[in-house]
């Protein structure tokens, strides 16, 4: 993960995401990785893939 050109990693998980597994298996990889960043994870219940652009005013995408 020596490519990655950050220094911290925001990785968000959608409940109800199709992508969620692939999403959560990227989180495990950075972390368990020699990548000497900041890695996050933040899962929000009930939404689905790119509820944060496509519900701009709910209150998980503002939370977000």
């Amino acid at each position: 993960m020596a490519g990655l050109g950050c220094s911290r990693l925001l990785v968000t998980v959608a409940e109800v995401d199709v992508m969620r597994n692939r999403a959560l298996a990227y989180y495990d990889a950075v972390r368990k990785s020699n990548w000497e960043g900041e890695v996050e994870l933040v899962r929000v219940d009930g939404e689905d893939h790119a509820f944060h652009i496509l519900n701009l005013d709910t209150q998980n995408a503002k939370n977000l």
